[in-house]
């Protein structure tokens, strides 16, 4: 039966491949919209309810090694001891999201250990072969240099808290 209906439009089997692949991920990036707003619910209904405020729901875009997830989360206020009023979403907290910008931890490290090895360029069309991922090799340099910035900002808290010890 797929033998026929595969060959007639000349399909080849690098090219099924892909088409299931794809298929796949984008599967998984439904399956992974669903569990996130499903915990993003159960958050808001066992959260404080004097503490966290219920600003509504924001729609939001995350990067992924499958691709692109989109997904509501529900944006909290929080009043603070001096009278602030500041924002956050207990479900980036509660998963502890370290992303940069919009873009996933794992397809952060796939494209941290890509740069390694090839230019920007090279590592957006390894990303866009390996992953079901669209990343232009600005969005790569993005990542590298925000990536980069962090571990600067950590080497100078070493130096300084060397500082202080020396000091002692």
């Amino acid at each position: 039966m797929y033998d026929l209906s595969l060959n007639e439009k000349g399909i080849s089997f690098k090219e099924l491949e892909k088409k299931i692949y794809k298929y796949a991920c984008d599967t998984a990036c439904e399956l992974m919209k669903s569990v996130l707003e499903t915990l993003d619910q159960k958050l808001m209904v066992e959260r404080d309810t004097k503490l966290y405020r219920n600003k509504g729901i924001r729609k939001t875009c995350v990067k992924t090694i499958m691709g692109d997830v989109e997904y509501s989360r529900r944006i909290y206020e929080i009043k603070q001891d001096d009278g602030r009023k500041v924002t956050k979403y207990l479900l980036d907290e509660y998963l502890n999201m370290d992303i940069i910008g919009n873009i996933s931890v794992n397809l952060t490290e796939s494209i941290l250990n890509n740069i390694t090895e090839v230019s920007y360029r090279k590592t957006s069309d390894n990303i866009k072969n390996m992953c079901n991922q669209e990343i232009s090799p600005q969005a790569v340099w993005n990542v590298v240099q925000t990536f980069g910035r962090g571990i600067a900002k950590l080497e100078d808290r070493k130096i300084k808290f060397y500082v202080q010890v020396l000091s002692l």
